[in-house]
């Protein structure tokens, strides 16, 4: 058994496809965890619906909200049962902010969301549909992981300043002041940068996970910050400039760690 975890895809389906096909034939992997940033707007799912072709998924994809998502229309659907049949019919099984799962044999804790470096932020506190985590989330999703135990976090960015080292990109410093600082929020130093809340999280949790996945960045990092391997997964979409596809095998015998190339230069171009 092996997870594969794959990074922000933004509706590129058709890497995305070729991606979790690769990964699922030439790689052995029996479950797949996608970071966010998916491509959850009413105009691209159906899209992805028609690449499938009428087939599932070969292996259950697991998925959470980024920033860039239409959380309200997700949210929905959510309530309205339709993710069920995304489940049924595509094998693709979304996750609330929150969710704790046991995926082969992995216990996992999964808290989507992030703030925009970019833009506005977007959304409803109280209606749920914030594109950031909230507090109440976060304090949520650590109650929930500490009953469940869980030793792979899976979150759309990481925490701030604790180490990570996550360099905000020179070209967003006065986007980050104007949306983020101008707005109240601690994005953390620009040299480790991430999201308030999941440093909140992260402070909360007595039993920290063994493994912390996350994308956002759009690039590949790995650290250790005290017990915990955290790891930056990149992008699936193409944007990080690595052609063929870029995934992260977990062998959870071992809880080892490879990186591997999925697909041919080229894919879903």
């Amino acid at each position: 058994m092996s997870l594969l975890v794959l990074g922000d895809c933004h509706a590129v389906w058709a890497r995305l496809i070729a991606a979790i096909d690769c990964g699922h034939a030439q790689h052995g992997a029996t479950a797949v965890i996608q970071v966010g940033d998916f491509g959850f707007f009413p105009i691209y799912i159906p899209l992805l619906i028609e690449a499938m072709a009428g087939r599932r998924f070969p292996v259950p994809v697991h998925v959470i909200d980024g920033n860039h998502e239409d959380h309200a229309w997700l949210w929905g659907q959510v309530a309205a049962g339709v993710c069920e049949r995304w489940a049924a019919d595509l094998n693709l099984i979304v996750h609330r902010r929150g969710d704790t799962a046991v995926i082969d044999g992995v216990r996992v804790g999964f808290l989507g969301g992030a703030l925009h470096a970019d833009r506005s932020q977007h959304g409803s506190t109280a209606k749920g549909t914030t594109n950031w985590i909230i507090n109440k989330e976060a304090d949520r999703a650590a109650s929930a992981f500490a009953a469940a135990e869980v030793d792979l976090v899976v979150t759309h960015s990481c925490p701030h300043s604790i180490g990570i080292g996550m360099a905000g990109s020179p070209d967003l410093f006065l986007a980050v002041e104007r949306y983020i600082r101008a707005k109240g929020f601690d994005g953390g130093p620009f040299e480790d940068c991430g999201e308030p809340a999941l440093t909140r999280l992260w402070t909360m949790l007595a039993r920290p996970p063994r493994s912390w996945v996350y994308g956002h960045f759009h690039t590949h990092r790995e650290v250790q910050v005290r017990s915990t391997a955290f790891r930056c997964v990149g992008s699936c979409d193409g944007s990080d400039g690595k052609h063929p596809t870029i995934g992260h095998l977990l062998d959870p015998g071992t809880w080892s760690w490879t990186t591997v190339s999925l697909g041919h230069p080229g894919d879903g171009e």
